[in-house]
């Protein structure tokens, strides 16, 4: 298959991907409205049942998930398009370095110590989230005999802190793309080192394969036995149990 109708593929995938994922955001958040709005006491089986309804969206998202994990393993190729850092791994083995000049080598030094800081900021704002809700956690002040209430209070402070991490997240990883593309940009217009390309090694290849295989041959059994159903409910009773909903 010609690479064009691959990268059309991949596109139509991510399209997929993002719209299961959606799908089945929207269906927990409806999950989680009923069995908030609901009348009377909450009750393990009535959280079971809810989010027994909206199992189906919910698992092919996770599935689809699952898939795009594993698509870099089984398409070498795939991770060069997908994470530049990779590129970049590649760039510098297979490129005369010593051909650099003393200006791109100051401007590749200084790509590489922004990344670092970029680094240790994101871990900071990770860290402090953490220890933040930890903080409010820990404190057997902050929970009363209302445990529903308890909760929803706890997530005010959890939901902020997520928050925090993610968003600092994705501005620090859009940051490290573009710094990569600019170390990139330069490396490429290098001469190759007069070395055999990397090979692949076949055999890890077809190990990998074998183990996405089975891994699909047990999701699918486990789908056709019903089995989802009684995990989901075990599931849903330990949270529930964890939380003292019910």
């Amino acid at each position: 298959m010609k690479e064009k109708h691959l990268n059309i593929l991949w596109l139509c995938f991510k399209i997929i991907l993002s719209l299961s994922i959606i799908c089945a955001g929207l269906c927990l958040i409806y999950g989680v409205l009923c069995i908030y709005f609901i009348e009377g006491e909450y009750s393990r089986q009535i959280v079971a049942d809810t989010f027994k309804s909206i199992a189906v969206p919910v698992y092919i998202g996770a599935g689809l998930s699952a898939i795009s994990l594993f698509l870099p393993l089984v398409n070498e190729k795939s991770k060069t398009k997908i994470s530049p850092k990779f590129k970049l791994e590649l760039l510098n083995q297979r490129k005369d370095l010593s051909a650099l000049t003393e200006n791109n080598k100051v401007f590749l030094k200084k790509q590489q110590k922004n990344r670092k800081l970029i680094q240790i900021l994101e871990a900071l704002v990770i860290a402090v989230s953490i220890v933040a809700f930890l903080i409010y956690g820990l404190n057997g002040n902050n929970y009363t005999k209302d445990i529903n209430a308890s909760v929803i209070n706890a997530m005010y402070v959890l939901l902020p802190c997520l928050l925090a991490v993610f968003i600092t997240t994705d501005i620090c990883e859009s940051f490290k793309d573009k710094s990569y593309k600019a170390e990139t940009d330069i490396l490429i217009k290098l001469p190759s080192l007069k070395t055999e390309p990397l090979k692949a090694d076949k055999k890890l290849l077809v190990i990998r394969c074998i183990i996405f295989l089975a891994a699909i041959l047990m999701l699918v059994l486990g789908l056709a036995t019903g089995g989802v159903y009684d995990v989901l409910t075990k599931a849903v009773n330990i949270c529930t149990e964890c939380i003292g909903l019910g």
